[in-house]
């Protein structure tokens, strides 16, 4: 099921506010609406466990809204109007109960807000283009240290949500970031969007990494700029293959593989390898993907100079292996 902006008309969350209705577009990730009368749309799925989502603010009018309501909260006020609603205003404030509870740094039109909600604990924090507020660190999310959070302890069932404010006389836009392949900045560690992507791995894919390795191996002889600029080319003309965040994480098993069975080397490397793929989980589709693979391959050749020609050449022979049991027609 796909997390989106509700279509439900509503007084109460979740759904779209019954009273004035927020028009919806973009597969319903993105909400508008347009100036007069105050109100406030949800999502469509409850927030459970460790979540982390964004949203693109496009429009703010004179006071933007994004943040989380409580089930059965009212939507004909704006969010953090009521003791159920929590929302990061684009005039600095965090606001419930009607009451500013935490002065962070305003925001723009273009500005994209990220959340991270531990709905088991009920914590609460809230990014600004990557920079978590009220002096918060991703690292401190991820361990759950609620020193920073904007607020503890919320129990009950809660919705991602947005909404204009009281005096906004302009339009608001604001679009939701579900899942990986939308997302801008980096996951706390433990978190998760709000919806997974089921990535299929295809033959494409495996020939395409079984290209890139082999090229990476026939010029590594020589590791001159021109083999660089050889490699981005590559990639950049095969960018358009379909392949996600998962990508990362097939990847990671080659190469392990590659480490244990091939060369024989445990423990050290693979940790390393670990690290890297790990450190960058989250990244968007295509070209990011590819550059990741050139990054990830060449940064373990410099960690290995002796072996590093033979290493290269028996993983491509690995991926190719792999290519020929999933698509006996490739790689012959």
């Amino acid at each position: 099921m796909t997390t989106t902006w509700s279509t439900s008309s509503s007084a109460t969350a979740p759904g779209n506010s019954s009273g004035n209705a927020w028009a919806l577009s973009n597969s319903n990730l993105t909400s508008s609406k347009t100036p007069g009368g105050v109100s406030a749309n949800s999502s469509t799925g409850a927030l459970s466990g460790l979540k982390y989502w964004e949203v693109t603010m496009t429009a703010i009018g004179s006071d933007g809204i994004t943040g989380i309501v409580k089930s059965g909260d009212t939507l004909n006020n704006f969010l953090g109007q009521s003791a159920n609603g929590y929302g990061y205003s684009s005039t600095g404030y965090v606001y419930n109960n009607n009451v500013n509870i935490s002065s962070v740094t305003s925001y723009v039109a273009g500005d994209i807000i990220g959340i991270a909600y531990d709905a088991t604990n009920g914590n609460l924090w809230f990014s600004k283009n990557g920079v978590w507020k009220n002096s918060a660190t991703i690292a401190e999310i991820a361990a759950g240290t609620t020193t920073h959070a904007i607020v503890t302890g919320l129990s009950g069932t809660f919705y991602a949500a947005l909404s204009n404010g009281a005096g906004s006389g302009t339009a608001i836009t604001g679009t939701l970031r579900p899942n990986s392949t939308g997302l801008t900045y980096a996951v706390p560690s433990g978190y998760t969007p709000l919806d997974t992507v089921a990535v299929s791995f295809t033959a494409a894919v495996l020939a395409y990494t079984y290209t890139l390795i082999l090229a990476i191996a026939g010029r590594i002889f020589k590791p001159t700029f021109s083999s660089l600029a050889y490699t981005y080319t590559l990639v950049n003309a095969n960018r358009n293959i379909n392949a996600k965040m998962g990508t990362v994480s097939y990847v990671y098993t080659l190469i392990a593989a590659t480490i244990t069975k091939a060369m024989h080397i445990v423990s050290a490397p693979l940790a390393y390898v670990y690290t890297l793929v790990n450190a960058n989980r989250v990244i968007k589709a295509n070209a990011a993907v590819y550059s990741y693979v050139y990054t990830l391959l060449t940064l373990i050749e410099a960690d290995f100079p002796a072996p590093a020609n033979k290493f290269l050449i028996r993983l491509s022979n690995y991926v190719l292996s792999q290519i020929r049991v999933t698509a006996p027609t490739l790689g012959q």
